[in-house]
């Protein structure tokens, strides 16, 4: 792989507005572009597939894993046979420099970034973490990327202007001088920029996407905001260091050392153009259905048939596209502002390492209308923007959603919302508690071998500490049940497991013996205790 710049880098976007000759320079350059990743592409899969053919390929896998020579034997097989980056990139400058069209709509920078492009897809069907790559087809969108600011695509920027530079073509770029935003991405150093097309509300509009080099603007107003309305809900005393985030479906617990909130992660604004999404989705299959009759068999699709399509289904299209964008653009809207809240209630996020993919499956809709992987990365996205840092909690140690503050240990079903601890009487919203817990866990990396792991352990006593003066589960409305105050006292208990990652409620996993609670003969049978707090 070749080297990176390793400096801070953040993204500006701006629309393109269009010159004399409209953006017919631009269209042209995109179909090129995608013709030569097509090429460069399918050089490199015959090329795989000649160099899994050969005998030297199979001599390596017969090898041991854990013998050094089966890694450099591999090695020197993808040189051999041209799989590398830099192969990958001489592959398209050659092409480029053999084709008068390539050469004449193919900017030099940006042949090389599609060789790169080309050998990333191909890098990920090699190492096994896809099936297949694809092709672009023809009227697909294809984006220019550039490898630096000295070359086409290049941005030039001026007192009160700037302008995109391709093909010795200038594009005036829309900028807005009185945006604080728009003023301190242009004093930024440009590294590179991509250019693509974007369909918004039936018509064909270009944008450009410039890396620059520097820390993302913070805007201040915004935190205000958002400072604001968490001490109108929750008081003025609200901020600590640490704070976690618990992730369900379509629903997050957020909890930091002194209150505790829970709330969707989008609200059912998008419920709307969801269900015109779906009734557009089915009208196309109905016109595929009626325009292509003996291409289905008892409701499928025959293999191998080619569909055929007609004016309205490419109208449907169009209109769906434009409804997914809009979706997509105000989700997006809903999880930044979200992402910024949080952040606004520690510098610490702390997160649990779940398997959205697991999500994904069981809860298809849910996860489809809420992403929360998308809040994750946007989590991690702004907590090193505001100065902070995010960390990933290590389920299978802590085991933070069947731990009660005791030191009791229970498996739940995930049907049971409540926490209700039979040992201590501590009975309260389960993703909250979850969240609480999350706060106080310390990381480790533990190295085994080559690869290294997350150990992960919970820190009780401070935690019980906490719980006292937290506003929520402290509180009247807490559904706190009269926990003994010395069900709140000793040491930290430090969960240690195999290091491993799991999904809380796997069935496939097994059952972890319950920990005895602090204090046992002490206090009791657990509903003696339960009614004395009830009648003090």
């Amino acid at each position: 792989m070749l080297s990176h710049s390793k400096t801070k880098s953040f993204i500006f976007e701006t629309e393109i507005q269009a010159s004399r000759d409209g953006f017919s320079s631009l269209l042209k350059s995109e179909d090129h572009g995608r013709r030569l990743y097509n090429a460069v592409l399918g050089k490199l899969l015959r090329q795989l597939r000649k160099m899994r053919a050969s005998r030297d390929y199979e001599g390596a896998r017969l090898l041991k894993k854990d013998d050094p020579k089966r890694r450099a034997a591999f090695d020197q097989l993808r040189i051999d046979n041209g799989l590398t980056e830099y192969a990958s990139i001489s592959l398209a400058s050659r092409l480029r420099t053999g084709s008068v069209d390539f050469d004449r709509f193919v900017p030099s920078k940006v042949a090389q970034e599609i060789g790169k492009r080309a050998f990333r897809a191909v890098e990920r069907k090699m190492f096994g973490k896809a099936k297949r790559c694809r092709f672009k087809s023809r009227g697909s969108d294809f984006s220019l990327r550039g490898s630096s600011n000295k070359e086409s695509p290049q941005i030039k920027v001026l007192d009160d202007s700037a302008r995109l530079v391709f093909r010795k073509k200038e594009y005036p770029i829309r900028i807005d001088l009185q945006n604080p935003y728009h003023r301190h991405a242009l004093s930024c150093r440009i590294k590179n920029s991509l250019v693509f097309k974007r369909r918004l509300g039936g018509s064909e509009r270009w944008f450009v996407q410039m890396t620059l080099e520097g820390e993302a603007f913070r805007d201040s107003e915004k935190e205000r905001k958002h400072k604001a309305s968490l001490r109108e809900r929750f008081g003025e005393d609200i901020f600590s260091q640490n704070v976690s985030v618990d992730f369900g479906p379509k629903r997050i617990a957020v909890s930091n050392e002194k209150m505790a909130y829970e709330r969707a992660i989008v609200s059912d604004h998008l419920d709307g153009m969801l269900r015109e999404s779906r009734s557009l989705q089915r009208r196309m299959s109905r016109s595929i259905r009626l325009k292509n009759p003996t291409a289905f068999k008892d409701g499928s699709l025959r293999r191998g048939s080619r569909l055929l399509k007609t004016k309205n289904y490419f109208r449907l299209a169009n209109q769906k596209r434009d409804v997914d964008r809009r979706v997509a653009a105000y989700r997006k809207c809903i999880i930044g502002h979200l992402a910024n809240e949080i952040m606004q209630l520690g510098s610490i996020v702390k997160l649990e390492d779940i398997s959205y993919k697991a999500l994904q499956k069981r809860y298809g809709k849910s996860v489809g209308k809420s992403a929360p992987a998308s809040l994750k990365a946007s989590l991690f996205r702004t907590a090193e923007k505001l100065g902070g840092r995010a960390e990933l909690i290590n389920t299978f140690h802590t085991r933070l959603s069947q731990t009660c503050l005791c030191g009791e240990v229970r498996r739940k079903r995930l049907s049971e919302r409540t926490h209700e601890c039979t040992e201590c009487g501590l009975r309260v919203q389960r993703d909250i508690l979850s969240a609480f817990l999350g706060c106080f866990t310390q990381n480790s990396v533990v190295k085994k071998g080559r690869k290294e792991f997350i150990h992960s352990s919970l820190d009780l006593a401070a935690a019980r500490s906490a719980a006292k003066g937290h506003q929520t589960l402290s509180s009247s409305g807490s559904h706190m049940a009269g926990t003994p105050s010395e069900n709140l006292k000793g040491e930290c208990i430090s969960m240690n497991r195999e290091v491993a990652s799991s999904l809380e409620g796997s069935e496939k996993r097994r059952s972890r013996p319950r920990q005895e609670p602090l204090n046992r003969m002490a206090r009791g049978s657990a509903a003696s205790r339960i009614a004395e707090n009830l009648q003090s």
